[in-house]
């Protein structure tokens, strides 16, 4: 049996999701095999609810403390805070729109948690907010797939563009995050399958090692290579992949696999290179990274084009470049 299948088993992809509450009420709250209904009329009968059937889905007793209890924005805000894995919205017509508090949001895409609530309330699509700039961008049901995507998105720099376009994306020990920490990955690159997430790399690699924010858009070579995101691992608080001391802010994690909340959020870890034939479009902002926010500032180059990008990133010494797809 494959991991892929093992999670699934242990997130609960065959059952049915069981919607608690009015259907008519427009806030949602969804978790484990839970989609609860709220409003601000809901009485305080219906927060305990939820932190009780949290209380049986995570490996830790919250208090009612825990939580503002009767203040909804609060109570979700705190909820995403505490849980690396639940999906806060409103019903907007016959669409979800998904809201989020911290730096992971879920990928409608590949979220099975977000193609189960679909399913549950009968919804045509999710609107999230896809880019730094809060731009809002709409998954119709039928992309709601609660599968891994063909394609992913790396954000970086233009300095290292040339390297990238002779060798791929490749492992880098002097690019790792987490330094600090004594944590490398000599053999690892990072990717997430939401390009604003991918984005928001390029902005600050491009802030810390100069150049243009870039994304590069590729399909991915070898879904068996995906592995959890590093910080994704770690709030779970499982070492399935990496060698690192857990810190739990929130008590102990939720009853789930690593890998399984780097579908969720979309972000992955990869085992190895991604070659230059995959690269698929480099989306390149040439702007200062401070003044970067949204996705409309970014240029697309495919492969016919990269020797116009080449020129206007280096007009002073562009040549031919003699790099040679892998």
């Amino acid at each position: 049996m494959n991991r892929y299948k093992l999670y699934l088993e242990s997130y609960g992809e065959i059952d049915e999701m069981r919607v608690v509450g009015d259907r008519n009420k427009d806030h949602v709250i969804a978790f484990g095999q839970n989609v609860y209904m709220m409003d601000g009329e809901s009485d305080a009968d219906d927060y305990v609810k939820i932190i009780d059937d949290l209380n049986s889905y995570s490996h830790k007793n919250f208090d009612y403390d825990d939580f503002s209890m009767g203040d909804l924005d609060e109570f979700q805000q705190e909820l995403i805070e505490k849980v690396p894995d639940v999906l806060i919205g409103t019903i907007n017509g016959s669409k979800l729109n998904m809201t989020h508090y911290d730096t992971f949001k879920l990928d409608p895409k590949s979220s099975i948690l977000a193609k189960k609530v679909v399913k549950a309330l009968n919804l045509s699509g999710i609107i999230y907010d896809e880019d730094m700039n809060g731009s809002e961008t709409t998954v119709p049901a039928s992309r709601i797939k609660g599968t891994i995507p063909n394609t992913g998105y790396h954000g970086t720099t233009t300095e290292y563009l040339r390297e990238i376009l002779r060798v791929g994306i490749r492992p880098s020990r002097k690019e790792s995050n987490w330094k600090k920490q004594n944590i490398i990955h000599p053999d690892k690159i990072f990717f997430s399958t939401q390009i604003g997430m991918a984005q928001g790399h390029s902005v600050m690699t491009a802030k810390k090692q100069g150049g243009f924010p870039m994304i590069i858009e590729f399909e991915i070579p070898d879904k068996s290579k995906i592995i959890a995101d590093y910080d994704v691992e770690t709030s779970t608080g499982k070492p399935e992949t990496y060698v690192h001391k857990h810190e739990y802010p929130h008590g102990k994690p939720l009853k789930t696999r690593p890998r399984g909340v780097s579908q969720e959020y979309g972000v992955y870890g990869y085992q190895g290179s991604i070659p230059p034939k995959f690269i698929e479009t480099i989306h390149v902002a040439l702007e200062d990274p401070d003044d970067v926010y949204g996705l409309d500032q970014y240029t697309e180059y495919d492969a016919s084009d990269i020797d116009e990008l080449l020129r206007e990133l280096y007009p002073d010494e562009y040549y031919e470049d003699d790099y040679e797809e892998e």
